[in-house]
């Protein structure tokens, strides 16, 4: 499914994937090795694993939201 909450995403899929913005494209996949039923709400706060990766998508995100408005500006 689509979403654009990393904290859903890393809560609800096996894999992230981190799309490009136009035209989309994947930049980064991410493994989620955590068990479904091992992840809850309050996992994702309390297992380093669920943080990091959720860390680790929003700085990818982030980079490419630095990179699209610098493109844009020049």
């Amino acid at each position: 499914f689509v979403t654009h909450s990393v904290e859903e995403a890393v809560l609800l899929g096996d894999r992230v994937v981190i799309m490009t913005p136009r035209p989309g494209r994947i930049r980064a996949v991410l493994d989620v090795p955590v068990a479904r039923e091992e992840r809850s709400m309050v996992s994702m706060r309390e297992n380093p694993v669920l943080i990091g990766l959720t860390r680790e998508a929003t700085s990818l995100l982030a980079t490419m939201r630095g990179q699209s408005a610098g493109d844009a500006a020049s």
